[in-house]
């Protein structure tokens, strides 16, 4: 009888063991990635929030100060271009517009639909002109990244809705951790 028999683990046993530790390994790794892109596209996602609230905000003010005159609206949208316009009086004598001037908010100005720019045309006595309204050369830049820029403007209520949409890349599908989507709208009411 040999009692200094020693167990000891053999080939087998250690190659599953082995095996067993890579796919635990794989896991967290899995684990570990999905989380970081997570984090990345939230921070994304707050970073797109800002950007948006801070348009809608600057949107929202000179929609507010629209100023209508008789037979002649304060708040205009060319559908064709996704523009809108704003009439804005220069000084606090509203019966005159003379002095008044177009704010105009159009996407794609810079030959690039996925931004938004913000420009002043002084044209007192008449419509905008949405031909020729923000050349890059004049025009504020806003934001980037969008997906949709959509103005709508209710006369009978005098509501204006105005709704932006963006994407960290707007060439790509939305995808909700790689690619994630931002929409943002707001409601101003017109009292000019």
């Amino acid at each position: 009888m040999n009692t200094n028999h020693k167990k000891a683990m053999t080939l087998v046993e250690l190659l599953l063991a082995t095996t067993l530790i890579g796919i635990v390994m794989l896991g967290v790794i899995a684990v570990t990635t999905a989380i970081k892109q997570f984090q990345l596209s939230g921070a994304d996602m707050n970073i797109s929030a800002m950007q948006i609230t801070g348009a809608l905000k600057r949107i929202a003010r000179d929609a507010s100060i629209a100023v209508n005159y008789p037979n002649s609206p304060g708040t205009i949208i060319d559908a064709g271009s996704n523009s809108v316009s704003f009439r804005q009086d220069q000084d606090s004598d509203l019966l005159t517009q003379a002095d008044a001037i177009w704010v105009i908010y159009t996407d794609g100005s810079d030959g690039n639909p996925q931004t938004i720019h913000r420009c002043q045309q002084n044209a007192p006595n008449s419509d905008p002109d949405f031909g020729n309204e923000c050349s890059p050369a004049n025009a504020q830049f806003i934001i980037n990244k969008v997906v949709a820029f959509t103005p709508a403007f209710d006369a009978t209520t005098g509501l204006f809705t105005v709704a932006v949409t963006t994407r960290n890349d707007p060439n790509k599908p939305f995808h909700p951790t790689k690619n994630p989507e931002f929409q943002l709208s707001t409601d101003i009411r017109s009292y000019y």
